[in-house]
């Protein structure tokens, strides 16, 4: 079999190909609805602390699936933004928490990294990261940037 798709796999094919599904990556069904602000991210040794707040914004309690997604420096020939992280979270109508996770950079998902044949090894590419947090693939509705050296 040919797989001729690369590594544009998933929601990665539909952003690349520009096109919309139905229901984006992550997309969860919900009798409540919530918001996201105050995005902090900051680069460390180990990887990338990211926090954000999340606050019920509806008349239910709910649980939500807060996303972080990671895009690449361009210099690394990656498709797209790849998911590096989620936090589920119970809020109360009108609640709110701070989120908190770390993308490590020697995860064994290696969401920082790319394979270097080379090296035979995974490597951390220098450059600008975006980072951002939302509901969905398709709903990132805060985002920053960081730089790895």
């Amino acid at each position: 079999m040919n797989y001729t798709e690369g590594l544009a796999v998933g929601y990665k094919w539909y952003e690349e190909k520009d096109i919309t599904p139905l229901y984006a990556f992550g997309y969860g069904l919900s009798y409540t609805s919530f918001s996201y602000r105050d995005l902090s991210v900051r680069t460390t040794k180990q990887g990338i602390e990211v926090s954000y707040e999340v606050t019920d914004t509806g008349r239910r309690a709910g649980t939500d699936t807060g996303q972080v997604y990671v895009t690449l420096p361009k210099a690394a020939g990656e498709p797209g933004k790849r998911l590096a992280a989620f936090r589920q979270v119970e809020l109360r109508p009108g609640q709110h928490k701070r989120i908190k996770v770390t993308i490590a950079r020697t995860a064994s998902d290696h969401p920082l990294s790319i394979w270097d044949t080379h090296k035979d090894a995974w490597v951390t590419p220098s450059g600008t990261y975006t980072v951002e947090a939302g509901s969905s693939s398709a709903d990132l509705l805060l985002k920053k940037s960081v730089t790895f050296r």
